[in-house]
């Protein structure tokens, strides 16, 4: 019986003392990332013919294969979402310029 007791106590030393001289946690490493994603657009012929890359804001931009920006997308409203061509953005732009110059 006393033999049992004894083990009994250096097994519950020797797990204590195993359990405090053990390695300290090492800090967890948080990445750090984007939340935007990029998908690649792919024709019939499955040439890449542009990419289209969504922000976590909501918008999106369309490009061609060169990189070129041809559109984007960003959400003016709940109900009502706004897309906007490169083309028109610049020709509107031009335009009240033109307006403001003749007033």
């Amino acid at each position: 019986m006393r033999k049992l007791i004894l083990m009994l106590i250096v097994l519950f030393v020797s797990l204590s003392i195993a359990g405090c001289g053990g390695k300290s946690k090492e800090p967890e490493v948080v990445e750090k990332g984007t939340l935007n994603r990029t998908f690649k657009l792919i024709d019939d012929s499955g040439r890449e013919s542009g990419t289209l890359m969504l922000n976590a804001t909501g918008g999106a931009e369309l490009r061609d294969a060169d990189g070129n920006l041809i559109g984007t997308f960003t959400s003016g409203s709940a109900s009502e979402p706004v897309v906007e061509r490169a083309s028109e953005a610049s020709a509107e732009d031009k335009s009240s310029d033109e307006d403001e110059k003749i007033e």
